[in-house]
């Protein structure tokens, strides 16, 4: 099982996934700092990372974000 997001993780994937079924890739990481008003790329990282180490997601790179839960997708 997996441990709980917060909110904010939650809204960065939920944002990574739409952009996914809308346009078919990924966003950066700086058009997710845009997105939601961040103040650099690394705030995008942090959460990734957080979102990563419990297991939601897998990262490659600056923007290939492999999800691990299909409910996102």
């Amino acid at each position: 099982m997996h441990k709980a997001l917060t909110k904010q993780q939650q809204k960065v994937l939920g944002y990574i996934a739409k952009s996914i079924d809308k346009k078919g890739i990924q966003p950066s990481y700086r058009e997710i700092m845009q997105h939601f008003g961040f103040s650099s790329p690394g705030a995008v990282l942090g959460h990734l990372k957080a979102c990563e180490k419990k297991g939601y997601c897998k990262r490659s790179g600056c923007r290939a974000v492999q999800f691990n839960w299909r409910g996102y997708l």
